[in-house]
C-alpha cells in the first residue's frame, strides 16, 4: 500500500521489518527490489534479485522484475537475455508473468510489445491487472490513449465474466479482510481464486501479508461494481 502511495520511506520500513523477522521473506524481498528501482537506488535494486532468483528457483514473476531493474540500470543487453528465457518458456508453453513482462518492455521502450503482453495479462485475467492506475512503473503511460483504455477495459472484463459471482466475491473478500490467520486467509484467498477462475498465479502466492492482500481484495470487488 505505502509502495503504490508513493511513500517509499515506509515501504522500506515495513520490508526491513519483514525481513528482520524472515529474511527469506520473498515478498517483502520482491517489493524491497521495486521500491529500491523506484527510489533510484539502481545498484541496491539490482542487488537484491540473486537471493530472490535462488529462493524461487528463478520464478518468471522475479525474472521479468529483474528484466526490468537491468534496463532501469542501463543493463539493456542483460534485461534482454533474462527477458529471452521468458519469452522461451511462453513458446513451450509455459506460465509466464504477462503483466511482469509487459512492465519490463515500458522499460525497454517497446510500447507494441507493451499492450501486447498487457492483452495476454487480460486473456489471463491476471489479478496484477487491479494495479494499472496507480502501478508506479507505469507512469509514463498514464497519458496513452491506449492504457487510458485499457483501465477502462479490465473493470469491464471483470463485470461481464463475474457479474453473477459478485455476491459471492464480496463475501469471500469479507471473510478475507477478516481473517486473522495464515491459514484462514490461504483458505478465503484459494475460494476467491476458484471463484473467479483466475490464473494460477495468484493460488501460488504465498500469503503473509494481510494489508497488501485485503487491498487486492478490496480492488477486485470496487473495479467490478
Amino acid at each position: 500500500m505505502h509502495y503504490h502511495a508513493g511513500d517509499y520511506a515506509t515501504a522500506m520500513e515495513r520490508f526491513r521489518q519483514a525481513l528482520s523477522i524472515t529474511p527469506d521473506y520473498q515478498a517483502a524481498l520482491l517489493w524491497q527490489g521495486m521500491t529500491l528501482l523506484e527510489m533510484d537506488s539502481l545498484p541496491q535494486a539490482v542487488a537484491a534479485h540473486p537471493k530472490l532468483l535462488a529462493l524461487s528457483g528463478s520464478s518468471g514473476l522475479n525474472i521479468a522484475t529483474l528484466a526490468h531493474t537491468l534496463t532501469a540500470a542501463g543493463q539493456r543487453a542483460e534485461a534482454e537475455r533474462w527477458l529471452a528465457i521468458l519469452l522461451a518458456r511462453d513458446a513451450a508453453g509455459r506460465y509466464v508473468p504477462s503483466y511482469e513482462i509487459a512492465k519490463a518492455y515500458v522499460a525497454v521502450g517497446n510500447v507494441s510489445e507493451t499492450f501486447a503482453w498487457f492483452e495476454k495479462a487480460r486473456q489471463q485475467r491476471s489479478h496484477a491487472m487491479v494495479f494499472l492506475r496507480v502501478d508506479p512503473q507505469l507512469r509514463r503511460l498514464r497519458s496513452e490513449p491506449r492504457f487510458v483504455a485499457l483501465t477502462r477495459a479490465v473493470p469491464a472484463d471483470w463485470a461481464r465474466v463475474h457479474g453473477a459471482e459478485l455476491p459471492r466475491l464480496q463475501e469471500l473478500s469479507i471473510g478475507l479482510r477478516s481473517s486473522t490467520s495464515r491459514g484462514d486467509r490461504r483458505r478465503s484467498l484459494a475460494r476467491m481464486v476458484r471463484t473467479l477462475g483466475v490464473a494460477d498465479e495468484l493460488i501460488r502466492v504465498e500469503v503473509h501479508v494481510t494489508q497488501v492482500t485485503r487491498s487486492v481484495a478490496r480492488r477486485l470487488v470496487v473495479e467490478v461494481r
